[in-house]
């Protein structure tokens, strides 16, 4: 899992908080552009809500398409 705070994957859910650096391997530099990819494995926390889970949250927004809502830190 790539783990990128403030992202959300289908199958982990959104990641939370990173908790722990195991390994940051060497460095890939992107032809063309001079950037650098670093492979890490690390270890973080990650909420995935469930179809049909009854979740506390708050109201923050609401307009023509619906609302926005938030629970907690995520």
């Amino acid at each position: 899992m790539d783990c990128i705070l403030i992202s959300c994957s289908g199958q982990h859910g959104f990641v939370v908080a990173i908790t722990g650096i195991e390994n940051i391997a060497k460095g890939l530099i992107r032809d063309g552009t001079g950037f650098v990819t670093f492979p890490v494995k690390c270890q973080c926390v990650v909420f995935r809500p469930f179809r049909g889970k009854i979740l506390e949250a708050v109201v923050t927004m609401v307009n023509k398409k619906g609302f926005f809502a938030e629970a907690g830190p995520v």
